[in-house]
């Protein structure tokens, strides 16, 4: 098993050298009136990329690091007036959480955004998803003296509800319970100084089931906050991933299907504050399988192109937590439901496509993974749609 751990950390590395320089974006202006119930507006299109380069600079958090006002090897020339407040990292080697938390001032939207890093090695993605279910209790905001918590407690006590059976995979709950004691303390003091500024979660692999795991308190804190993941594992079973259906809610039409954009609310009010990326090819999406009681929840937004870079036309708005037209029935995934398995790595079968899975759970817009500087040669440009060449 350790030779394993090595050469899958060993590979993990190397492919995070390359990465697009990103040309796809122009494709992604459109009419609305091409627009369909099933397609993603330009609007959310230009904010996923956008919050996958902020993703990306999380895997700095540890290594390079992240300076103030806000610096990195990473995309962080590309966010002039981002203000960094702080970063969090849990252990020494492959934390179980790490990230950080910045300001995005004008002229750029005003923000408070929490970024949450995945796992550096696909043997520790693997390794985490193979764990039990912990009970899960919703969260119940204590009572506070300061003026500006009493707010918040208000809104939560009104928001609140009960998960009856609510069971939570306890690696990523212990994750999260270990950094909300960093993490709360820095959020309240900068949403309540922050008034205007609207939260914004995102988080890629093991990072998105934190985020989401936070992003169910926050909520409960009245923050009301905007999630975004990548590449999220499932983290809880039927019934919890219910009551995240509720607690962020998408709306349907009279055909019991989703409004036209649902996610973003182009032409409307934003209508779902969780969306939850995925990628044809990763099987992350899938684990841990339906067969050991796992289950997603809904707000998927489905890349259907298998290669860098996507355009708006490869991103889907998906029906519900279990699309067969998205990840849960695409071609480059559907093997992994077909033949799951105990051989080889647990839970994954032996006839795994080894390399296309490593890339395909990397590549989100950007190949996501290390901190390297996108335009010094650390990020190689992704093949061309009609080349046969790999990288």
């Amino acid at each position: 098993m350790k030779k394993i751990r090595l050469l899958l950390l060993v590979i993990n590395i190397l492919t995070s050298y390359a990465s697009p320089l990103f040309q796809g974006l122009q494709a992604a202006i459109v009419t609305d009136a091409a627009q369909t119930n099933r397609t993603i507006s330009s609007k959310l299109f230009f904010e996923l990329e956008e919050l996958s380069r902020l993703v990306a600079i999380s895997y700095c958090v540890g290594y390079q690091g992240i300076y103030k006002p806000f610096e990195c090897l990473s995309h962080c020339a590309d966010f002039e007036r981002f203000e960094l407040v702080k970063t969090w990292n849990s252990g020494i080697i492959d934390s179980a959480s790490c990230g950080y938390v910045a300001l995005s001032h004008p002229p750029h939207p005003p923000r408070i955004i929490v970024a949450f890093r995945g796992s550096n090695s696909l043997s520790d993605t693997i390794s985490d998803l193979m764990t039990l279910p912990a009970e899960y209790t919703p969260y119940d905001p204590p009572v506070r003296n300061e003026t500006s918590f009493e707010e918040d407690h208000t809104a939560a006590k009104k928001s609140g509800g009960k998960c009856e059976n609510c069971k939570a995979h306890s690696g990523f709950l212990s994750a999260w319970q270990t950094t909300k004691d960093t993490l709360f303390p820095v959020l309240r003091d900068t949403v309540w100084k922050y008034p205007g500024y609207e939260l914004v979660l995102t988080g890629h692999s093991l990072g998105g089931a934190v985020a989401g795991l936070a992003a169910l308190e926050c909520e409960a804190m009245g923050w009301k906050p905007i999630v975004t993941t990548f590449g999220e594992p499932r983290f809880g079973n039927e019934e919890l991933a219910h009551f995240i259906d509720e607690t962020f809610p998408i709306k349907e039409d009279h055909d019991g299907s989703p409004a036209a954009n649902p996610i973003d609310g182009q032409g409307g009010d934003r209508i779902s504050r969780y969306r939850r990326v995925t990628h044809a090819g990763d099987p992350v999406p899938l684990y841990p399988p339906d067969q050991w009681g796992w289950k997603p929840h809904s707000g998927e937004v489905f890349i259907s192109k298998s290669d860098l870079p996507p355009a708006r036309e490869d991103l889907v708005l998906c029906n519900g937590p279990s699309d067969p037209k998205c990840v849960y029935g695409s071609e480059d995934t559907a093997f992994v439901l077909k033949k799951q398995g105990i051989r080889g790595l647990p839970g994954f079968p032996a006839q795994w496509k080894f390399w296309e899975i490593l890339f395909a759970h990397r590549e989100y817009f950007w190949r996501i993974g290390l901190c390297w500087d996108p335009q010094s040669g650390g990020y190689l440009k992704a093949p061309d749609q009609g080349s046969n060449d790999e990288l």
